[in-house]
């Protein structure tokens, strides 16, 4: 998959094309399709349009899943030697507020209260129960903690030691290696290395989970894009 085109407006439009293409040796078959592509809306971004095709042509049905996000399930009736999905969209993003307020801050040790935390219990779960130990002295050994009151610059620390200590690895095996894994490989795909700072932050009390998404910065600015 890759960002096809994206260019910032000065009205603040951002048109984005997102092209995901597969090749086949032969014809084959299709089953239906789980397409998630739609942008989530929110205070900070509007969908103004969206333009979704497939090739071969298929049937589109949308639902929302059980975290309200918005799918696409694209039914083919014809087989193909290629399968061509194509998204383009066009997002409104409001301009910076110019005396932004001081962020909210996040307790450390973390605290989820009220009905939050039965909502955040999926995201608190250990993947890899028994690496917990391991990756709790990994943290403590890096000095990614903060003093009692500021989460913040766990984080900063906590990505600045896996971008610093871990080397992108390009893997086409499926599924990811565990946490302890990547450490003592050193090595590891953009998967492994998320794997590590999720299982890495519920070690320590934080919810986690994956989210996937446009990567907003210079790079896209200048059509080289990031998920």
């Amino acid at each position: 998959m890759k960002i096809l085109d994206t260019s910032r407006e000065p009205h603040e439009l951002l048109h984005v094309s997102h092209e995901t293409l597969y090749r086949y040796s032969g014809p084959v078959g299709f089953t239906p399709h789980r397409l998630v592509l739609r942008p989530r809306e929110g205070h900070d971004l509007r969908l103004e349009s969206m333009d979704l095709e497939t090739s071969p042509a298929s049937v589109i049905r949308w639902y929302r899943d059980v975290l309200d996000n918005i799918i696409a399930i694209a039914e083919f009736a014809e087989s193909a030697a290629e399968l061509r999905i194509l998204n383009q969209f066009v997002i409104t993003v409001p301009p910076a507020d110019p005396a932004p307020l001081a962020p909210i801050p996040v307790p450390f040790p973390p605290h989820v209260p009220g009905i939050d935390e039965l909502g955040t219990a999926p995201y608190r779960q250990f993947t890899w129960p028994a690496e917990v130990g391991a990756l709790r002295k990994w943290f403590a050994d890096a000095g990614c903690d903060a003093v009692a009151g500021d989460s913040h610059p766990i984080f900063d620390n906590l990505a600045e030691v896996i971008r610093s200590g871990i080397t992108y690895r390009r893997r086409d095996e499926t599924g990811v290696q565990s946490p302890v894994e990547t450490l003592e490989c050193g090595t590891g795909s953009c998967r492994d290395m998320a794997v590590l700072m999720i299982e890495a932050s519920r070690a320590i009390g934080f919810p986690a989970r994956f989210v996937s998404g446009y990567l907003e910065g210079e790079n896209s600015r200048n059509g080289r894009g990031s998920t």
